[in-house]
């Protein structure tokens, strides 16, 4: 295929929808259920390094 680990991708995509926000005012909510408004703040002020990061910015694409 082009390269794609589709395991890895679908892992990833299970641990997405259970990942919880570690800190602040959403403390463990799901990343799944932020509001898109807090997601946007991330956009404009810098997401996360990392893992939390680069899942934020999936959640927002989606939910966007």
């Amino acid at each position: 295929m082009d390269g794609i680990d589709m395991n890895k991708a679908r892992q990833e995509m299970a641990e997405l929808l259970e990942y919880r926000m570690p800190f602040g005012k959403y403390k463990g909510t799901k990343l799944m259920k932020l509001p898109v408004d807090y997601l946007v703040w991330f956009k404009q002020n810098g997401f996360p390094a990392g893992k939390l990061g680069r899942y934020l910015q999936i959640v927002l694409e989606f939910k966007g």
